[in-house]
């Protein structure tokens, strides 16, 4: 399809929870020539290189948000990758990481690890946070970056297995859209006024089972970002709050992704109705890696990857792919 790229040339090519593999399943919903997409929760972005990569993109302009700071500070990787700070940034972004490759990776860990806390704690990211952010979404265990909670530190160690790919890494940058807007949290997302031919991409964090459900018991989810809670209230408000914000605001298509939970559907479900959309539920499949640093549960988990996909009712042209 000309209007979508389902294998784009990735930004940030490891981030836990990126929607590389959603790509061909969502081809035809993102093939109808959206003129704006939105990411509440940009992440890797991959639903907008596949919009900005296409052979006729009719992209006019990227809405994110995102509370990593190493990826939407005003010279963070966004910005290096945009139009803000392009030519200085990038030449800056790859020299810090060619002085960290220089080094033992036991002396560059820390400094790497040290440059990402400190910038995120701050709010305000460098070119040094950017090239933090990308080592570490490369020497982890499938790009994990997460904190100890109240700590305000990471959680990562290096992983051998990466040791080779890290020494050969170079940045590569894909085309850019020509408007970037970003926003450091979902919640200040500002939208166009005119959205009728806008998607938007609300793929939060997941939410687990609320409370302080235990390791055996089957429900237990380890955090895959940094400030992920995936049992907390707030964590559940924004899988809530974001879909609200985009069919409030008359977005063509909203495309939300979260564990199947029937609380979560029927909340769905009720602001399809209430603002003139269709709701489309697909469950994808178990996700067999959850908690894969940790011992195995007694019983499988009953969490299960599924999205959700809003129309409205009179643009609605196509069936969602199963």
């Amino acid at each position: 399809m000309e209007q979508v790229n389902i294998k784009p040339q990735p930004l940030v090519r490891r981030m836990p929870g990126s929607k590389r593999r959603h790509l061909p399943d969502w081809a035809l919903i993102l093939s109808q020539g959206f003129d704006t997409v939105v990411e509440y929760f940009g992440g890797a972005l991959w639903v907008s290189q596949a919009l900005v990569q296409a052979k006729n993109s009719t992209i006019e302009r990227v809405i994110v948000a995102e509370a990593a700071a190493d990826l939407r500070g005003v010279y963070g990787l966004w910005a290096v990758w945009g139009k803000t700070a392009q030519e200085q940034g990038r030449e800056e972004l790859v020299e810090q990481l060619k002085d960290w490759q220089s080094k033992p990776i036991e002396q560059a860990w820390p400094e790497i690890k040290e440059s990402w806390e400190t910038y995120q704690e701050s709010g305000w990211s460098g070119t040094k946070a950017a090239a933090a952010g990308l080592a570490l979404r490369i020497l982890t265990v499938s790009g994990i970056v997460r904190d100890t909670p109240g700590s305000g530190k990471l959680n990562v160690v290096w992983n051998k297995s990466q040791l080779d790919r890290w020494h050969r890494y170079t940045p590569e940058w894909p085309k850019a859209p020509d408007s970037l807007r970003v926003f450091n949290s979902y919640q200040k997302v500002v939208l166009p006024e005119d959205n009728s031919n806008t998607l938007a991409i609300c793929d939060p964090p997941y939410v687990g089972r609320l409370g302080s459900p235990t390791r055996r018991g089957g429900h237990y989810i380890s955090p895959a970002y940094f400030g992920h809670r995936p049992h907390e209230q707030f964590t559940a408000d924004m899988a809530v709050d974001s879909v609200q914000h985009a069919l409030s605001n008359g977005c063509k298509t909203v495309i939300a992704c979260n564990y199947n939970a029937e609380w979560l559907h029927l909340s769905y479900q009720g602001m399809a109705a209430r603002y003139g959309y269709s709701c489309d539920r697909t469950i994808r499949a178990a996700l067999t890696g959850l908690n894969n640093n940790v011992k195995p549960a007694k019983r499988e988990n009953s969490y299960r990857d599924t999205y959700w996909v809003f129309q409205k009712e009179n643009s609605k042209v196509m069936e969602v792919a199963a």
